[in-house]
């Protein structure tokens, strides 16, 4: 059995939020990586900046604007705060 989000995607039981999505393409679950692995200063524009690095031929207005889909639909706001807490847990039972 699966856990059906808002915008019904998907996630396995098992699946941390911060894991590829059903649904999520590698393209998209690879910038939301990126996307997530910044850190609390992350922004889409890091991540158009990252892609195009990889593909010089893209352009940057483009690639933003294709995170901004992949973000929205694939919720990774919610989904990096949800990771964010995730590490800020770790590094508290690290302490103790």
């Amino acid at each position: 059995m699966s856990l059906t989000l808002a915008n019904n995607q998907e996630l396995s039981p098992l699946a941390e939020p911060w894991a590829r999505m059903t649904g999520e393409s590698a393209k998209a679950f690879r910038a939301f990586a990126i996307f997530r692995d910044l850190g609390a200063s992350r922004s889409l524009s890091q991540v158009a900046e990252v892609l195009v690095e990889d593909a010089p031929e893209r352009k940057p207005a483009t690639v933003l604007s294709q995170l901004k889909k992949w973000s929205s639909s694939h919720r990774w706001v919610k989904r990096t705060e949800e990771y964010d807490a995730f590490l800020d847990q770790q590094l508290v039972e690290q302490t103790l």
